[in-house]
């Protein structure tokens, strides 16, 4: 007979885990006190394709919680279970969540993998408590109606609805409503929120995603298809791989694409301040410069439960724009999940909004440097890509919607999988003095042109680069072009001349220099 007594999800003050999943690399992801952080099959640390070294088998199992952990986030299926029953929430009927009996799928281990993806729950932290999101449901919270729960299909939490807390009893309660418990009813069967004197509806229990082996947690796949390991529990000082000798030193800095960047920080200090957007999951690290006219900033977004870069920018105030943006492209690391353009233009929380354009509508459109579509991981990180700091006033018939957007369309569609990852940065060139008003009556300098550098980066099993191709493209007017983008190819070198600042600069200085004094053809995966 199973016994099934855990009520879930404990409230917990807990920082985010850090999780930058530069595809696969070993660049070090950093947690908030800059301490690089390690271990295997961490996305940063471990990936793994060498096609001479199959990747580790690994079996995982939904296996029962029954000890509290510091941290809930995760992966989970939600259940009730009494006798041989073992009901687990797997959809949703006008006001409450419909369950479906797996009791036949239990083994020693637990559940299964396959069966239990298919009726996953993520829990990731948000503020003091927590969201849950259910496969084919969505986030279930409550709305303050009766028993019922709420479900919410828009892809992004709402804060006065979908927030959980733990109470007295590790009973999983709505942060409004700390009397009512997520329970299964066995009188009108089906899960929803009660009382706790409801003596039909009793505690639910979590089974929570773990490895046969080693019993780790996973969060999101490392790009070798393995579930990482908490990077917050395996810290570890020891880089691995030395960067190039422009490399950056500093928190965040760190990853392989960075250009040099010019900051104003006290040894050992990651950041200048973090910025907690409104945005669910949005999170901005914010490092000053030596120019006080410049800021670096970092987003990251919140994709199950792990926190994950979305790009890196340098922004100017006096042109009213980022001189580079730099980011990742890894189908593991960044997965499409299709989230769609959603296109709501907004001021970037971490940059004071007077530096910032609202974007022209004239001839020149607002032009993304992180593209939508390469962030289509969930809303948050795509909503992030639609901030006024990612994009410059660009030339829009046959330029915007022209050969850079087939550009664009071939970074996206050649984005790697397994031990490779294609790093991307990008930004405007001003070699004259036009400016126009944008929407918001700024006067804002027009670039001259715009670049694009590519670097693919292959590591071996223990996540250490071993080889690098790369190249740049150079649009030299920021008007209509004819032709194909591939036209406007050239090296990172001669990019490098044009913009003048040191690309790729964490990348081993010998791989760096073959990769940037040569045109190699990394969209031709």
């Amino acid at each position: 007979m199973m016994k099934r007594h855990l009520h879930i999800l404990a409230c917990l003050a807990a920082a985010s885990v850090l999780a930058l999943p530069q595809g696969c690399t070993s660049d070090e992801a950093l947690d908030p006190d800059g301490n690089p952080v390690t271990g295997q099959d961490e996305p940063d640390d471990n990936p793994d394709d060498n096609p001479d070294a199959p990747p580790e088998e690994k079996t995982y199992w939904y296996k029962e919680v029954t000890t509290e952990p510091s941290d809930w986030t995760g992966e989970y299926i939600i259940t009730y279970s009494s006798g041989d029953e073992l009901i687990v929430l797997d959809g949703f009927n006008d006001k409450y969540g419909t369950g479906t009996d797996i009791s036949g799928e239990l083994t020693t281990e637990g559940i299964p993998e396959d069966i239990g993806d298919r009726y996953k729950a993520t829990v990731a932290v948000s503020g003091s408590g927590y969201t849950i999101f259910v496969t084919n449901v969505g986030y279930i919270g409550y709305s303050g109606g009766g028993n019922s729960l709420s479900q919410n299909t828009t892809g992004t939490p709402d804060g006065s609805t979908d927030i959980w807390t733990m109470s007295s009893g590790l009973s999983l309660s709505p942060a409004g409503s700390p009397d009512r418990f997520l329970r299964w009813n066995t009188s009108s069967p089906r899960f929803a929120c009660y009382k706790e004197t409801a003596t039909t509806c009793l505690p639910v229990t979590l089974f929570k995603k773990e490895g046969s082996s080693t019993g780790d947690t996973p969060g999101p796949d490392d790009p070798d298809g393995n579930p990482d390991d908490n990077p917050d529990d395996n810290p570890d000082d020891n880089p691995g791989t030395q960067p190039g000798t422009g490399a950056n030193t500093n928190g965040w800095l760190k990853n392989w694409e960075v250009p040099k960047a010019d900051v104003a920080l006290e040894e050992g200090a990651p950041y200048s301040k973090t910025v907690t957007e409104s945005l669910s999951g949005g999170f901005a690290y914010v490092c000053d410069c030596s120019n006080s006219e410049q800021l670096v900033v970092t987003h990251t977004f919140t994709y199950e439960g792990r926190r994950i870069r979305n790009y890196t920018m340098l922004f100017d105030a006096s042109k009213r724009a980022a001189l580079w943006v730099a980011y990742g492209m890894h189908k593991g690391g960044w997965p499409d999940n299709d989230t769609g353009r959603l296109d709501n233009w907004t001021y970037d929380p971490a940059i004071p909004s007077d530096w910032q354009s609202e974007g022209c509508t004239s001839n020149y459109h607002k032009g993304h440097q992180c593209a939508s579509n390469d962030r289509q991981v969930n809303s948050t990180a795509n909503r992030q890509t639609f901030y006024y700091s990612n994009q410059t006033p660009q030339w829009q018939t046959s330029f915007n919607d022209g050969v850079w957007n087939q550009l664009e369309n071939a970074v996206q569609n050649n984005a790697p999988s397994g031990r490779d990852t294609l790093y991307v940065v990008t930004g405007p060139l001003y070699g004259n003095s036009m400016t126009e008003k944008d929407d918001g009556g700024k006067v804002v300098p027009i670039p001259s042109g715009y670049w694009k550098c590519l670097m693919l980066c292959s590591f071996d099993s223990e996540g250490n680069m071993i080889d690098a191709e790369g190249i740049g493209y150079h649009f030299p007017r920021n008007e209509a072009y004819s032709g194909k983008y591939q036209q406007y190819a050239t090296t990172i070198d001669e990019v490098e001349k044009l913009c003048g600042f040191d690309l790729f600069a964490n990348v081993p200085q010998e791989l760096q220099d073959k990769a940037e004094s040569t045109s190699g053809n990394p969209l031709s995966r």
